[in-house]
């Protein structure tokens, strides 16, 4: 949480807000990517196999 705080804060100072549906990616092992309603994603980890996720509407 304190690096979501941290990283808020920093935004504020550059009047940037975080906004409803942003998504923030700690540690993230690849750049963000547009979704929408119907995409699927699917990562292969080693030891943790797949991880599929399907985007639906909300």
């Amino acid at each position: 949480m304190a690096v979501v705080a941290w990283l808020a804060n920093v935004l504020g100072k550059n009047d940037v807000a975080l906004e409803p549906g942003h998504l923030i990616m700690t540690g993230a092992l690849h750049a963000a990517v547009p979704m929408t309603v119907g995409d699927v994603f699917r990562a292969e980890f080693d030891r943790l196999g797949p991880v599929t996720v399907r985007v639906g509407a909300s």
